[in-house]
Parts: C-alpha cells; sequence; structure tokens
C-alpha cells in the first residue's frame, strides 16, 4: 500500500502533488529498485519530474499495482494489459 505522505519537489506545482521517490515504489509494491528500472525503461512506470532526481506520480503507481494484478491473474503481458487499461480510459466519460 502507499503511504498517503506527500513528496513534492521544490519546483512543483500542486498538479506534481503526491511524488513517490524510487525508494517508495519499491516498498509500495515490493519489488526491487532493478524491477523499477526495467518498467521505466519499458515504459510501464513514468517519470513525473523533469530534473533532480527521479519521482513518480502516485496515482502512475497505482495503476502498475493494477496492471501487475490483471498481468498476474490473467497470464498476460504488462503491455497487453496496458493497452487494453488505455483503451477502456480513452472510452470513459470526463
Amino acid at each position: 500500500m502507499i503511504a498517503d505522505d506527500c513528496i513534492v519537489a521544490p519546483s512543483a506545482t500542486v498538479e506534481d502533488c503526491d511524488l513517490l521517490s524510487i525508494a517508495d515504489v519499491v516498498a509500495a509494491t515490493g519489488v526491487s529498485r532493478q524491477t523499477v528500472h526495467g518498467w521505466i525503461q519499458r515504459g510501464h512506470l513514468p517519470i513525473a519530474t523533469d530534473d533532480g532526481p527521479a519521482h513518480f506520480k502516485r496515482a502512475d503507481v497505482r495503476r502498475l499495482q493494477e496492471l501487475r494484478r490483471h498481468a498476474s491473474s490473467s497470464n498476460m503481458r504488462m503491455a497487453t494489459i496496458r493497452q487494453w487499461l488505455e483503451t477502456k480510459d480513452a472510452h470513459r466519460p470526463h
């Protein structure tokens, strides 16, 4: 589970609130730093900051956790599940 505290870079705006460090992502997901770096490289976890240490939006980490749950329960690849979720989100009313 992701803690409710908020990490905000000095240059961040209110929209950037709820940023998590790599260590926070590791703690929230129970995986290694190497796995988190792999998710970043494969596009599963976008970096939310442009400068300084990488930070991630809490919503993106929660979405990744949803991807992992779907992937493990359906025996599908995370990239396939991500595409399905993006299509589902595109049809959701705003």
